[in-house]
């Protein structure tokens, strides 16, 4: 599951039952929400990633907004962003339908 606010970009609760990690199910619902992004208009996504999955959203572009660490359900998490140009969506990797 995967949600972005469609004014924001903001991207939250992107969760991927054990089971089914690792098979290209969470990559796919954020592309698919880079490419509603983009279809709003909007210029950049972003989200609080928990320190675990930074690697995997650095896969998708994203970037640490800054150095700061803060907790979120007793987790750590770092925020990231990722800017989004025309096509950006498209050119992030596979892409799945």
């Amino acid at each position: 599951t995967a949600r972005m606010c469609p004014t924001s970009g903001y991207i939250g609760r992107v969760a991927v039952l054990a089971k089914h990690r690792g098979r290209g199910v969470g990559t796919m619902l954020v592309q698919r929400l880079h490419m509603e992004a983009e279809v709003l208009g909007l210029t950049e996504t972003y989200l609080g990633a928990q320190l675990t999955a930074e690697e995997f959203y650095c896969k998708l572009g994203y970037v640490r907004s800054n150095q700061d660490i803060f907790m979120d359900g007793g987790l750590e998490h770092v925020r990231m962003h990722r800017t989004i140009t025309p096509m950006t969506s498209l050119l992030s990797g596979n892409l799945f339908w």
